[in-house]
């Protein structure tokens, strides 16, 4: 396996052994945990104990870190003759600024989905499925026996 972000296996603070509480406390007010790819989310589902609400970023259409521009990381100058070197540190920064730009743009959408959920009351199947993602979690369930089939 390769080592894609330049950390090493064994760095870190915290043994794995510990991980599970160490999540515990700082999740524990976090209600949505945002993840690059479906084997980090199944990982993650695996670990954590909580109620909290893993979400892939690539079923968001986030696209490879490749095509997303990251910056030198200033925690790591002395791999920057590294041209395949990846900081996690700024790909998570750069995957937030991604997240960022994809709301404003779809500001309408989560607008239209509040707007939906409050007038079509049983009109799911006029929504798109961006309008879908962005309503609430009581709004899909209500629908999700008898509608989301047909969708």
């Amino acid at each position: 396996m390769r080592n894609y972000h330049g950390i090493l296996w064994d760095a870190g603070d915290i043994p794995y052994n510990k991980l599970n509480d160490v999540l515990d406390i700082i999740l524990k007010d976090v209600a949505y945990i945002y993840v690059k790819g479906a084997e980090k989310k199944q990982w993650l589902s695996d670990i954590i104990r909580g109620s909290n609400t893993i979400i892939n970023l690539e079923n968001l259409g986030c696209p490879s870190l490749k095509n997303i521009e990251i910056t030198s990381c200033h925690y790591h100058e002395y791999r920057k003759s590294n041209l395949i070197y990846h900081c996690a540190h700024e790909n998570a920064k750069q995957l937030k600024c991604w997240m960022e730009k994809k709301s404003q743009m779809q500001n309408l959408s989560i607008g239209r989905s509040l707007e939906l959920y409050y007038q079509l009351e049983e009109r799911i199947e006029d929504m798109r499925p961006q309008e879908i993602a962005y309503s609430t979690k009581e709004f899909i369930l209500k629908f999700a026996s008898t509608k989301i089939d047909r969708i």
